[in-house]
């Protein structure tokens, strides 16, 4: 693929053809420090630690991405590689047609949400003159409108909600979008509280039905308006196609280059939401001791034959909240369950957890029919994401 930069400092990515529409502005180079151009975590989709091809239904489909929707049809999500962006793509596809099913059907593409302690540079509902900017690239095989939804919650918990649209003006082309968003306080933007739980969310819309429609374009309010009457609803195809890549979120009012984090580090920032002891490019339940903890047990003279207690330490650091965990048994891949040493594998229960931002505890014991248990084994996930 040959990219040409023009005058402007742009990159054409083959615009002339029919496959291509947009550039990408990239008068602004930024290195990866303490301080990032994105405020979203793994904007290329490069991160996938579940490391799964294509999930279905409300769920994550990479690192801090993932789909949702309410009443419109049947769907899978595909993380698609590809060398027509560094990076990959994530490709929704109607499995059947998403025929709204009541007022407030709707459907997310993909969406993000971001921490308030991740917010402080945007100034969102400050007091000068603030805008941010969302740019990406998107591909369909329907044209019409969609659009970018933020919700912002305030230190009092109300949402607020602000849209801008786009065109689509070609099937199955890539084109590049940015839209510009008023975020000072005389737009009503609220300030969100600075702390872990999640106070911004992104979306990308696929349709939402009338009861979800109403308001202008840039406008916040608490009303829960995602789109106007103009919004297409691009799951009402059955086999209808709907692909993101390279989505960026900085402050400002245009878009720069798109920000490429070094893979260790977008992997570090991704495990306070996710993580996993699994290898990297091993998919959970996989039947392997490789990674898994170690649980030696401990004798002692109780109406117990003996017992074991055991902390383990995150492996990717703190994470944001307490997460929600769940025990693979390395030797047969089931969960919920640890692989215990009798002499063959079993499958052996968990007594007792504790679960914290930076640690999670079990407590197993080995009661009678057991004469000889040489320790065990256990894989985990835990996130604490959402979608």
């Amino acid at each position: 693929m040959t990219i040409t930069l023009s005058s402007a400092g742009k990159v054409i990515l083959p615009g002339a053809g029919p496959s291509w529409s947009g550039t990408e502005n990239l008068l602004t180079t930024h290195m990866p420090g303490d301080t990032y151009v994105n405020n979203l975590h793994n904007g290329d989709f490069r991160v996938n630690q579940r490391y799964t091809s294509t999930v279905t239904g409300n769920s994550m489909v990479v690192d801090r991405w993932g789909n949702s929707h309410g009443g419109m049809g049947t769907r899978s999500l595909q993380l698609v590689s590809t060398n027509q962006f560094p990076g990959y793509y994530i490709r929704r596809t109607m499995t059947s047609a998403g025929t709204y099913a009541n007022s407030t059907s709707f459907e997310w593409i993909v969406t993000q949400g971001i921490e308030g302690a991740n917010l402080y540079n945007l100034n969102l509902g400050g007091s000068t003159t603030s805008k941010l900017t969302v740019s990406l690239w998107v591909r369909a095989s329907l044209t019409g409108t969609s659009g970018i939804l933020l919700a912002v919650q305030n230190s009092s918990n109300t949402w607020f909600y602000a849209y801008r649209l786009f065109t689509i003006n070609a099937a199955n082309r890539w084109e590049y979008k940015t839209v510009t968003f008023d975020v000072h306080g005389s737009t009503n933007c609220p300030i969100p509280p600075g702390d872990r739980s999640f106070r911004m969310y992104v979306y990308v819309i696929g349709g939402c039905n009338t009861g979800y429609q109403g308001g202008s374009e840039n406008t916040w309010t608490s009303s829960q308006f995602f789109a106007n009457s103009s919004i297409t609803n691009f799951a009402a195809t059955n086999g209808a196609t709907f692909d993101v890549a390279r989505i960026q979120l900085e402050k400002g009012s245009s878009a720069t280059q798109f920000e490429t984090i070094p893979f260790a580090l977008e992997l570090k920032r991704c495990q306070r939401y996710y993580q996993k002891t699994y290898p990297y490019t091993s998919p959970l339940g996989t039947q392997s001791i490789n990674g898994a903890h170690g649980v030696t047990w401990i004798s002692r003279y109780t109406n117990q034959l003996g017992g074991a207690y055991y902390a383990m330490y995150w492996r990717g650091g703190e994470m944001r909240t307490t997460p929600t965990v769940t025990t693979y048994a390395p030797i047969s891949g089931n969960s919920g369950v640890v692989s215990a040493d009798t002499g063959p594998w079993v499958d052996f229960s968990i007594a007792g957890t504790g679960i914290n931002t930076n640690h999670y505890r079990i407590v197993l014991y080995r009661t009678g029919g057991y004469d000889y248990m040489g320790g065990a084994w256990l894989h985990y996930s835990a996130t604490a994401d959402i979608y």
